[in-house]
């Protein structure tokens, strides 16, 4: 549990960091409830991505059909290859 808490603690910096460099140079009353709205919005829409991807990857690995040589392992290693990588391309996507 402590794990999951610093690894939530470090994204959260990461976010708050390249939300401050993309807000450089601007000023005024609203700037912090630009950034704060700024970061939740990539904290919250990466969140749903993830998940979305993680229900997904759920069904696709419970429901596919399963050969007589198939090997498992290398099916799975697979989909928990691709699936963060095709997550990590969609948010990007959404950020631009």
């Amino acid at each position: 549990m402590q794990i999951v808490l610093i690894l939530i603690l470090i994204v959260l910096l990461l976010l708050l960091c390249s939300t401050t460099l993309a807000l450089r140079g601007e000023s005024g009353d609203g700037i912090f409830w630009k950034a704060l709205s700024s970061l939740l919005a990539i904290f919250f829409g990466s969140i749903l991505v993830g998940m979305t991807f993680g229900i997904i990857t759920a069904y696709v690995m419970k429901n596919r059909e399963r050969h007589e040589n198939e090997s498992e392992s290398n099916t799975e290693m697979t989909i928990l290859f691709l699936i963060p990588w095709v997550s990590y391309l969609i948010a990007e996507v959404l950020m631009t």
